[in-house]
């Protein structure tokens, strides 16, 4: 599960890596991965084994001396605020004087400084090296969170849910030399702290006990590790306080910590709203694409909730892979809005996501590349699709949940190329979906009756009374048995629940009472017309375009009881991915925690006027005056750190990065591409997912 930050920047050659994502994504098969089929031992070149023979060599040497991180002189010649960092691999630079202290030597010594140097600049390209070719001890945590949680009141705890959600993955190293697995502790950003999360350790999606997991650790398996706090809940001991955050510390033994990682802020809200939600207001609504959460609650029981998710992590060719619903765990899930003219056999126009490349690509049916953010409404046609594995479920129709298990649903639309939905195509749209709404979710039997009513479609007339849309004789609703995601089916019937009102001018005295909402999105299939169109709010009007009748529509007109089992709520997600490594035994044992993680939020590159030399800006968060950038195993000779929040560097010589061994090969674009990599002076890689295209 993977969210990295969004770089939305034309001048920036850079894609993200795609070596996180199964390779049955069409959109990531274009980008060819090396292919490292051959036995460890054969990655390494001659130089490389006899460079670590000799750093091998001169530990042995000078087992007695002191060693001490790379740190950076505070003289005249460098303020706290503006640094450069040279590369001690290039003669053009005179790095001497950079470097401080990196051993105790006495006065008989001072010749080895230099040799020091060049040894630890030529181990940490032997590191970075090793790193991006085996991938060996990389480790990731990523954090999920609902973009919006409730805020308790006095003595009450209104638990965030879905609750933040830790997975720790990577290699087997989250576990100390001694075998204890790592310490993991969450708190919110101004309350009180909590004792420290239980961590289940799964291995190839199997959940194991502690023992096993300790005997799995012991012998180099790879493990991860899923933590989820269901105990915090937001106080109101501060009135003004408009978002939190959840603040995870990681400790992976007695005496070391990894540091503090933060999630992505999370809205504070009183309660869900009730009233009806512009489509302007982003925050408090759900979009076509965005990642969305959804969990049972049996009889508003907190013990009982039930989160929805995946049987498997690792991609959708599995046959046994299907939706299940656990207590202990939860995956996020991309929301998309089908388009009904669209087939199932259709290419999508686009190989991957419109906001992170490193989601799945988008379905076929689903509406393609819109020219703005589309709001999700009731009785829309959905699919789900899984963050992780890109499995995606079947033809929905989402449905506005009433009081109790009774759901809601639009009067028939014998306009089909208007903005509708339902079963069959023939539905008024309801209001905007809100966040932590209940919901419910009815399975589309047949979606190639939708095409056929939009292309069959008759010309409509003034109704006189409410009538149903089109339904099958078996209507079934995803429902949350125990631990089963299977299907209800409703015994009962529709019935219509709103009155008629039969004088079209009391409808528009109406209107002109209600709070006017703009939603609606043009037509796919027609031209968008040049009548006023307002919300699809009860009893409202919405000129037709395929002739002059005004027919009217009602997004709320029917109900029908679907159960406890078929009521879900939905929130949106997010999540903040943090990948790094870190070598296991290394001259520069990393003693100090790797936070504040830095972090790439946007990328500018620029010329000089002979367009010889080119660099790099990268502006974000929490960056170092110790931090470098690494093109692959290449170091950037210069990186300038301006504040915390800008660095920039000097992209390496072309017949450099041409000649790197780690350099990988877009296919459909030919463009050489490089890791894009920060790296610490005490050997910590920060890698931010980028690569740099040439």
């Amino acid at each position: 599960m993977n969210d990295p930050e969004l770089l939305s920047n034309d001048e920036a050659d850079l894609v993200y890596s795609s070596d996180s994502v199964p390779s049955s994504w069409s959109s990531f098969n274009d980008y060819q991965m090396l292919n490292h089929s051959e036995t460890p031992t054969s990655f390494f070149s001659s130089n490389l084994l006899d460079t670590l023979k000799q750093e091998d060599d001169f530990m042995h040497l000078n087992t007695s001396r002191t060693v001490h991180p790379l740190t950076i002189p505070d003289n005249n010649n460098h303020s706290p605020t503006r640094n450069i960092i040279s590369s001690p691999l290039n003669n053009n630079y005179d790095n001497t004087s950079l470097f401080h202290a990196i051993f105790k030597e006495d006065e008989k010594d001072k010749n080895l400084n230099h040799t020091c140097i060049n040894q630890i600049g030529e181990d940490m390209k032997c590191s970075v090296h090793r790193y991006l070719i085996t991938k060996q001890d990389e480790r990731k945590i990523t954090i999920l969170t609902s973009k919006v949680a409730q805020k308790s009141y006095g003595s009450e705890k209104r638990f965030l849910c879905p609750p933040p959600y830790i997975i720790l993955s990577g290699s087997n190293n989250w576990w100390s030399t001694q075998n204890n697995p790592p310490n993991v502790h969450i708190q919110l950003s101004g309350e009180q702290p909590r004792p420290y999360c239980h961590i289940d350790w799964y291995k190839e999606g199997t959940l194991i006990n502690q023992h096993l997991a300790a005997t799995y650790a012991s012998q180099g398996d790879i493990l991860v590790g899923n933590c989820l706090s269901k105990q915090l809940h937001i106080s109101d001991t501060d009135e003004k306080r408009k978002s939190v955050q959840a603040h995870v510390s990681i400790q992976l033994d007695q005496s070391r910590s990894l540091g503090t990682f933060d999630s992505k802020p999370i809205k504070v809200i009183s309660k869900p709203s009730k009233k009806r939600q512009s489509a302007k207001d982003m925050e408090l609504c759900i979009h076509n694409g965005s990642t969305v959460a959804l969990f049972n609650r049996t009889r508003s029981q907190a013990t009982s909730t039930k989160y929805l998710g995946i049987s498997s992590q690792t991609n959708n060719q599995n046959p046994n892979t299907c939706f299940v619903a656990r207590t202990t765990s939860w995956d996020p899930f991309l929301i998309w809005i089908v388009d009904p003219t669209r087939s199932p056999n259709t290419s999508p126009s686009t190989l991957q996501h419109a906001a992170n490349s490193q989601y799945p690509p988008p379905p076929a049916i689903a509406v393609q590349n819109p020219k703005q953010p589309l709001v999700l409404h009731y009785n829309h046609l959905i699919v789900l699709q899984c963050v992780s594995t890109g499995l995606i479920s079947p033809v929905m129709v989402i449905r506005r949940a009433d009081k109790g298990s009774m759901v809601m649903g639009g009067n028939r639309v014998n306009d089909p190329p208007c903005s509708t939905g339902g079963e069959y195509g023939d539905e008024a749209l309801g209001d905007p979906v809100s966040q932590l709404h209940k919901v419910a979710f009815q399975i589309v039997q047949d979606f190639s009756k939708i095409r056929q009513n939009k292309q069959n479609h008759k010309q409509s007339f003034p109704l006189t009374q409410w009538t149903l849309p089109q339904v099958s004789s078996d209507v079934q609703y995803l429902a949350c048995l125990n631990e089963v995601i299977g299907t209800h089916v409703v015994t009962g019937p529709r019935t219509i629940v709103s009155s008629f009102m039969p004088k079209l001018e009391q409808a528009d005295a109406q209107i002109s009472r209600k709070r006017r909402l703009s939603y609606q999105y043009s037509s796919l299939t027609s031209k968008p017309s040049s009548s006023r169109r307002v919300n699809s709010l009860n009893d409202e009007l919405l000129s037709s375009d395929t002739g002059h009748c005004r027919q009217r529509l009602n997004g709320d007109c029917w109900a029908e009881d679907v159960s406890d089992v078929s009521i879900w709520a939905i929130v949106s997600a997010d999540s903040a991915t943090f990948t790094f490594w870190t070598s296991p035994c290394s001259i520069r044992s990393v003693t100090a925690p790797i936070t504040p993680f830095p972090t790439i939020m946007n990328i500018k590159k620029i010329s000089n006027q002979s367009l010889t030399i080119f660099t790099l800006i990268l502006s974000g968060e929490n960056f170092k005056h110790d931090v470098t950038v690494w093109f692959g195993d290449i170091q950037s000779p210069t990186t300038r750190f301006e504040s915390d929040k800008l660095i920039s560097c000097i992209v390496p010589d072309y017949k450099e990065l041409q000649n790197s061994p780690v350099i990988q090969v877009n296919s459909s674009t030919s463009e050489r591409q490089l890791p894009l990599l920060l790296v610490r002076t005490d050997g910590v890689i920060y890698n931010p997912r980028l690569f740099y295209s040439f």
